[in-house]
C-alpha cells in the first residue's frame, strides 16, 4: 500500500469516526428512501441472510473495534467456502494444457502427468475458496 492509499485510508476513517460521534447510529428507518439501515435492521437483515445461506455467519471480531450499538457477536457478516468458478476454470484448462505435454527424459518422450485435480467423488477442487464442485457432464 502506498503512502497517498494510506493517508486516504486515514482520512476516510478519521471521517467516519467524526460523524458517527457527531450523529450516531440511525435511529429511524430510511431504507426505502435512501438505502441505509438502522442497527436493528441490520441485525435482522443479518439474521435471516445467515438463516437462508449457510455460507455467511456472524462474527464478533476484535472487540477493541466493536461498535456499542450492535451485539457483541453480531459485529459484522463473513462469507465463506464460496463458490469459485473462475478458478475452477482454470484449474480444468491447466490440467488439460498439462495432460497434452510429453517431456523428454533419456531420449524417450514422456507424458507429463498433470496434478491430480479430481476429489473422491469426481469433482474439482477449488483451492481458491476451499471448494468441491461437481463436473458438470458434457
Amino acid at each position: 500500500m502506498t503512502w497517498w492509499d494510506k493517508t486516504k485510508e486515514k482520512a476516510n476513517k478519521t471521517l467516519i469516526n467524526a460523524h458517527n460521534a457527531a450523529f450516531g447510529p440511525l435511529t429511524s428507518s430510511k431504507f426505502l428512501t435512501e438505502g441505509v439501515l438502522t442497527p436493528e435492521e441490520f441485525v435482522q437483515a443479518g439474521d435471516l441472510l445467515v438463516y437462508k445461506c449457510p455460507t455467511w455467519s456472524w462474527e464478533g471480531g476484535d472487540p477493541a473495534k466493536a461498535v456499542p450499538y450492535l451485539p457483541k457477536d453480531k459485529q459484522f457478516l463473513i462469507t465463506r467456502k464460496v463458490p469459485c468458478l473462475m478458478r475452477v476454470t482454470a484449474l480444468e484448462k491447466s490440467a488439460n494444457e498439462a495432460q497434452n505435454q510429453e517431456i523428454e527424459i533419456d531420449g524417450d518422450e514422456v507424458p507429463i502427468q498433470s496434478p491430480k485435480l479430481l476429489c473422491s467423488h469426481d469433482s474439482l477442487y477449488c483451492a481458491h475458496s476451499l471448494t468441491c464442485f461437481t463436473r458438470r457432464a458434457g
